[in-house]
């Protein structure tokens, strides 16, 4: 607590007395993550978390941390607000689209090759196994080198990614 004055050549003064209340520490975390993700928030201080975009993310938590789920494309504004002040902080959060399942089969015989499909376009494909099945980075081919399984993943430059296995037979 603390007190101005103004005081004028006369001598006559106006005077006012005032707190400054604390504010919660710095909204610390990932500010991106994709749906069906979570990640988790900081910040100093006692009091609740909400989110400004219900569509977009959910928010759980008290006090110095709290989970945020993503649940479609968009952005949510997070709040941190300690209860004693009603002081605030924000950060905001980006929910990525994870690309549409991959479509196109998932087996094929050795010294072949199957196309696969996913969405947006613009990925990138992989492969875990290239002793079993190569992929075509930006094409979506899958080649069938020798018998085994693979996981293919597809991902999108926000690294949300969809996967399924290939079996080489």
């Amino acid at each position: 607590t603390t007190s101005i004055r103004y005081t004028q050549a006369s001598g006559c003064f106006a005077e006012t007395v005032f707190t400054v209340l604390a504010v919660p520490g710095d909204v610390t975390g990932s500010s991106s993550l994709c749906e069906g993700a979570t990640t988790v928030l900081s910040s100093a201080g006692i009091g609740p978390w909400s989110r400004s975009n219900t569509a977009v993310a959910t928010v759980a938590g008290a006090d110095g941390s709290a989970t945020v789920s993503g649940i479609s494309a968009g952005t949510a504004t997070i709040t941190h607000t300690l209860g004693a002040t009603g002081c605030f902080k924000t950060a905001v959060v980006s929910i990525n689209a994870v690309p549409a399942a991959i479509s196109g089969g998932s087996s094929l015989c050795q010294g072949t090759s199957l196309s696969l499909v996913s969405s947006p376009l613009g990925g990138t494909w992989f492969s875990s196994a290239t002793g079993v099945a190569t992929i075509g980075a930006s094409t979506g081919t899958v080649s069938g080198i020798a018998a085994g399984t693979a996981t293919v993943s597809y991902t999108t430059g926000a690294s949300c990614f969809s996967t399924i296995v290939v079996t080489v037979l």
